[in-house]
């Protein structure tokens, strides 16, 4: 199957240590949507995929559109940038937690409530969002796309999601769908916040997370001794993938016990559909 070689960004370790945050303390050719699901359930996310390989939409906070970065790898619900807050007049308040990028800097997180959000099609009223202190305007500057909020897991755990990266796309769904049997199906774990699925390294069973706030793939140091010239190969469920990986320390990561991160460069490949209620991904190559 043909590849297109992925170019790496300039400071890619830096952009993938900022935009993973982690909480402290505290196929064939596209089917017709109508065959598939009900359509009256559905949700279209329109994309803008940066050249470093982040994905960004827009939202409206309070009737005010925002720039916002989906980011699995973020487990809140909605983050806005402490700009945003203080130009929407939010008020705010402390929550008494932490949160740490993959170079252990961290940041104090504070709440607040919006009083409407759209995303895509629906509306919602009362969203409760986070935010730190200049985080959010410092990556901003580091990947040269302004932007003031972030999507995170904490959203999209609650419909059924379709990452469709080649139509530069993502679709909710309320209801359930028919699965093709020729569709690859894995389970995955949420219990932490982040998605985290099982994988076979050279018959070792090894776990990685999906992050769309991550443009490329990653390891940890300690399974690099898997890699070859810069790719790994891992298997799903009788599957192989070889993909290109770039080490990063994942230590911050231990009590997860992840070894690697998936990112934009492997999700363009494929459809990938996630289903919180059942737990199951199912993973459909694009043609």
């Amino acid at each position: 199957m043909k590849r297109t070689e992925f170019k790496q960004p300039k400071n890619t370790v830096i952009f993938i240590a900022v935009l993973c945050l982690f909480t402290l303390g505290k196929a064939k050719a596209y089917n017709s949507i109508e065959k598939l699901y009900n359509p009256d359930s559905i949700s279209k996310i329109s994309l803008e995929i940066t050249e470093y390989g982040l994905i960004f939409t827009e939202i409206i906070v309070n009737g005010s559109p925002v720039k916002t970065m989906i980011d699995f790898g973020d487990g809140h619900e909605l983050q806005l940038s402490s700009n945003l807050v203080k130009d929407l007049g939010l008020k705010i308040k402390s929550t008494n937690a932490q949160v740490a990028d993959l170079f252990g800097n961290t940041w104090d997180v504070f709440e607040g409530i919006v009083e409407s959000v759209k995303i895509g099609d629906w509306s919602q009223e009362e969203t409760v969002f986070t935010m730190q202190e200049g985080e959010m305007e410092a990556v901003a500057q580091q990947v040269g796309y302004e932007f003031s909020a972030v999507l995170g897991w904490g959203y999209f755990k609650n419909y059924i999601t379709e990452i469709d990266y080649k139509n530069s796309r993502f679709i909710l769904y309320k209801n359930g769908f028919e699965t093709k049997d020729e569709w690859l199906v894995f389970p995955f774990t949420m219990d932490t916040g982040q998605l985290i699925f099982l994988s076979k390294v050279r018959n070792q069973e090894l776990k990685f997370m999906i992050d769309t706030g991550s443009p490329v793939t990653v390891i940890d140091p300690s399974i690099s001794k898997f890699s070859d010239e810069g790719y790994l190969e891992f298997e799903i469920k009788g599957k192989v993938f070889r993909q290109q990986v770039f080490e990063q320390d994942l230590s911050v990561l231990m009590d997860l016990e992840v070894a690697g991160i998936i990112g934009g460069d492997f999700l363009s490949y494929y459809r990938t559909i996630i289903n919180p209620k059942e737990k199951v991904i199912y993973l459909i190559e694009n043609p």
